[in-house]
């Protein structure tokens, strides 16, 4: 089981394990305590006789950031990476199905942050040892590994590149095999993430639009886009395919609209929570398809269980 989980602020987006709903009600509310410094991200793979949980911690106006690894489904801490010498710390990480955990960071040089040469570390046996480094010329942001083992991340401010599955002891090539110009899906408009389903699709959120690639495919052949008073701040496709995005509005008012495969505008289900969604940050499901949508209230976090 792998899961990848986001984290704003103070959130610490945990993984937890309750039954789905399936009149679109949460079963479950948690509340997100304070934490310092804040964790920004958080990642978890399903190996090694259980969940091992990665929370990436930064604090403000600080380039030293760490990544504290957590065995026995959060329980233990084994060990603390700290950010790597003359960088502007780590910038993100994810995990894939086979445990790898990957993190994201860039030289700190006389260019502004965001336009320093980015690298991609990967590490293996819950993070105790480093196999390869990745290195393109612009950071990688937002990495995400997809069903077939490649890896998806933004190479410039408009461009997403896809790297190759890797063979032997490379978990991923450094031979880009895809390149989505978004400048040409929607001129004004960068990525803000990436999810994958089973068969390779990716959709890529646009704040505004989510647009929807097949494998190999450059041009989306699907495309979301948002509602009055809406806009996506995170979506994850389901074991079935279903599209599950987090809309979120003014006056922290949201919900989480599920889409079928393929369908355009209309969802087929919306969930809320007990009192409402207010301003998901995060949304990502377990094995068992359950949703966990990070909820900023206004005045605190809590994750809604579906």
């Amino acid at each position: 089981m792998n899961r990848f989980r986001s984290l704003t602020n103070l959130g610490v987006f945990a993984a937890m394990l309750s039954a789905c709903s399936a009149n679109g009600s949460a079963d479950k509310t948690i509340t997100v305590p304070p934490a310092q410094p804040p964790p920004t991200r958080a990642a978890a793979s399903g190996k090694h006789g259980g969940p091992t949980l990665y929370v990436l911690n930064s604090a403000y106006q600080t380039r030293v950031q760490t990544v504290t690894v957590y065995g026995s489904a959060g329980s233990k801490l084994l060990r603390t990476i700290p950010s790597p010498t003359n960088t502007f710390g780590f910038n993100d990480m994810t995990t894939d199905a086979a445990g790898h955990l990957f993190l994201a960071y860039e030289t700190a040089g006389t260019q502004h942050r965001r336009q320093q040469p980015g690298f991609l570390r990967v590490y293996t046996d819950q993070a105790a040892h480093a196999l390869q480094t990745l290195k393109q010329p612009k950071p990688f942001m937002h990495p995400a590994i997809d069903a077939l083992g490649n890896l998806l991340t933004m190479c410039a401010t408009k461009r997403i590149c896809e790297y190759a599955a890797g063979e032997g002891s490379k978990v991923v090539k450094q031979d880009i095999i895809r390149r989505i110009a978004l400048s040409k899906v929607k001129p004004n408009m960068g990525a803000t993430g990436f999810s994958s389903d089973s068969t390779g699709d990716i959709a890529v959120n646009q704040v505004y639009d989510i647009n929807v690639f097949a494998p190999g495919q450059t041009t989306p052949y699907w495309t979301i886009t948002a509602g009055p008073d809406c806009y996506f701040s995170g979506t994850v496709f389901d074991s079935k395919g279903d599209l599950y995005a987090a809309c979120s509005g003014e006056d922290y008012s949201g919900a989480i609209l599920e889409y079928g495969p393929g369908q355009s505008q209309n969802p087929f289900r919306t969930l809320y929570g007990p009192n409402g969604v207010a301003d998901v940050t995060g949304i990502k499901l377990d094995s068992a398809d359950n949703v966990y949508a990070l909820n900023d209230t206004g005045i605190g976090w809590n994750v809604i269980v579906f």
